[in-house]
């Protein structure tokens, strides 16, 4: 009896210690929004997550009012937008933190920049954790081998 009282024992905190983990690898970073910004950040985001093996960003293709409308159900932790377009979305609720800048050339010249970032309600600490990769020397070398994409 007190092998199967043991046995049960052991099981129960296999099962709770199981349970934790797997709750610790599922940490996500959600955000909808513009393909072209999403490509970038794709990009640094697989490098994240090369580091950070217990966390995902999802990156979720969809129209500005879609995204907006993710990110107020709290479906989305931010919604990728150029700075141009972020005025469309609620911009009394949402805040714009630029992450990189494309660079536009005509005719060999630079003649303007646009502003790419994530716009959110709040910052969680998943995705500050990720825009702080992205500002890191490892982060702004990633965005220096996109052509045309520049660091901040």
């Amino acid at each position: 009896m007190k092998k199967v009282l043991l046995c049960a024992s052991i099981l129960a905190v296999v099962m709770v210690m199981k349970s934790a983990s797997t709750a610790l690898a599922n940490s996500e970073i959600i955000l909808a929004g513009s393909r072209r910004v999403g490509d970038v950040v794709k990009l640094l985001a697989v490098a994240y997550q090369k580091k950070n093996p217990d966390v995902e960003v999802k990156i979720l293709r969809s129209t500005l009012k879609e995204a907006q409308e993710r990110l107020m159900k709290k479906e989305a932790d931010g919604v990728l937008v150029t700075k141009k377009y972020y005025k469309e979305l609620d911009t009394t609720k949402l805040k714009f933190t630029p992450i990189a800048k494309r660079i536009v050339e005509v005719h060999g010249k630079v003649t303007t920049y646009i502003d790419y970032g994530i716009a959110s309600l709040e910052v969680s600490s998943e995705l500050e954790k990720f825009l702080d990769f992205i500002r890191s020397d490892e982060g702004k070398e990633r965005l220096k081998s996109i052509p045309n994409v520049a660091p901040l």
